[in-house]
């Protein structure tokens, strides 16, 4: 069965119906009276004052938005000194409002936030170092703990020393005479210069400590426990009208989607019940009988609101969509100030908007 194409309001029957709703609320004696000349209505003709018809369209839909207390179990975590400073924690007075809120869904609590001792080092932030077992020292590399011998004197302790002796006739001879080595002060050994004759030299690995820093709780000797849990937000409800105009509406977009929202009864459209197949040219063209880049636009962006909604389980699209006939009169002041109405509906039932 062939779609039956939706009829516009009549350009005549919008302006008629304009005037009598706006005559006192826009004070329309002030912008078409004549001076000296009884004011009526009935002169006041879209023949004379309509200069244009635009045809146009808008997607109209109530996306609500919920958010209730998510009743999910904490995750405890763990962390050390470093990891706790880098952190932000929460403590809430009140419950923050979602659509306000910038962070993540779950957060630590800082009324969770538990020290212990280390198990690893036991509290002490350190583990006895494996090189020098826990002594501080370790065996000097340069005399391996042993004492050296003097090579001098080959670690006797002295040497021979020969003096030259003359006699009368000026004949030489030598004699021999023990003296202690002067290197060694006669012992036969030398004193190591790195351990100082200790044998043994600071450990490096332990800085001389006996410990080495823990790699569970890098050397504080405590850790810490936390837990994460739902940002406690505030339960919101509420329904939002949401239009989408193929045309720039004066500003009028807020206050046309609460009033179609009041009065949806009173206004006639088509209706989207499939959204992702009847968003589309093939759909609108033929019930609506026009059809444009710019609804084009609309249907696109309504379609990417669907698309999000299923994404996010607060917000709900109330089904079905409304795509509604829209005309806009070009219209004009006996002075010449310009300004629009705009007719919302089928011919059977519509809504007219506009200010002067």
């Amino acid at each position: 069965m062939s779609p039956v194409t939706i009829k516009s309001a009549n350009p005549d029957d919008i302006w008629d119906r304009w005037k009598k709703k706006a005559v006192k609320s826009q004070k329309l004696e002030k912008h078409y009276g004549v001076k000296g000349a009884v004011f009526n209505l009935d002169n006041i003709t879209a023949a004379e004052f309509v200069k244009g018809v635009t045809k146009a369209a808008i997607v109209f839909f109530e996306k609500s938005y919920e958010v209730k207390v998510q009743n999910i179990a904490p995750k405890k975590e763990k962390g050390d000194v470093r990891d706790i400073e880098k952190m932000k924690f929460y403590q809430f007075k009140s419950n923050p409002v979602k659509t306000e809120w910038k962070g993540d869904e779950e957060v630590p609590f800082a009324a969770t936030l538990t020290k212990e001792n280390c198990s690893k080092c036991t509290g002490k932030g350190g583990v006895v170092c494996k090189k020098c077992n826990g002594t501080k020292l370790v065996i000097c590399p340069d005399c391996n703990n042993k004492a050296k011998s003097c090579k001098s004197c080959e670690g006797t302790g002295k040497y021979m020393i020969e003096v030259k002796v003359l006699d009368e006739k000026n004949n030489k001879t030598t004699k021999k005479i023990e003296v202690k080595c002067n290197e060694c002060y006669g012992t036969g050994k030398l004193t190591c210069t790195r351990c100082g004759g200790m044998g043994k030299i600071a450990c490096k690995n332990c800085n001389a400590t006996g410990f080495n820093s823990c790699s569970e709780c890098r050397g504080h000797g405590s850790l810490f426990t936390y837990q994460i849990k739902p940002v406690p937000f505030k339960h919101e409800s509420s329904a939002e009208p949401i239009l989408l105009s193929s045309i720039k509406l004066s500003g009028l977009e807020k206050e046309l989607g609460k009033e179609i929202q009041k009065t949806i009864e009173q206004v006639e459209g088509i209706l989207i019940r499939n959204p992702e197949k009847e968003l589309d040219q093939k759909f609108i063209e033929p019930n609506l009988g026009y059809y444009s880049k710019e609804i084009g636009k609309i249907s696109k962006e309504a379609a990417k609101e669907i698309k999000n909604s299923k994404k996010n389980k607060d917000i709900k699209i109330k089904m079905p969509l409304f795509l509604f006939p829209v005309l806009a009169l070009d219209c004009e002041t006996k002075k010449g100030k310009k300004f629009q109405v705009y007719s919302i509906g089928s011919d059977n039932k519509f809504q007219v908007f506009g200010r002067i």
